[in-house]
């Protein structure tokens, strides 16, 4: 049920979020994040399931977080269905941001 609920999104919202040139190092970013809270839940389910009176009132909490979550993306991310990179990000007001970043970055740049 992840794979087909909330999962994709981590994979969805990065890769329509950074322009093409910087897309490679915010996947990166964002896989990085992705394991990184995904461990902290593992690390964390004994002590704070314990900690919460039982399995049932951690599994709330994360069912609440969910919640949340699906909320804010319903009203917060937009409808991007069959657009381009370029009109999700004039549609979101990164139109600017996409201008300055027009250029590809020199090769062995940081940035």
């Amino acid at each position: 049920t992840f794979s087909i609920g909330v999962g994709p999104m981590t994979w969805l919202m990065a890769a329509e979020a950074f322009t093409s040139p910087y897309r490679a190092k915010g996947m990166s970013l964002a896989t990085f994040a992705n394991r990184f809270t995904s461990g902290l839940v593992a690390l964390t389910f004994l002590p704070l399931s314990q900690a919460l009176g039982g399995q049932a009132q951690y599994f709330a909490v994360y069912a609440c977080l969910t919640l949340g979550t699906a909320i804010w993306m319903i009203r917060v991310a937009p409808e991007t269905k069959g657009q381009t990179l370029e009109e999700i990000h004039e549609k979101v007001g990164m139109k600017d941001f996409m201008d300055q970043d027009a250029e590809e970055p020199a090769p062995g740049s940081r940035f």
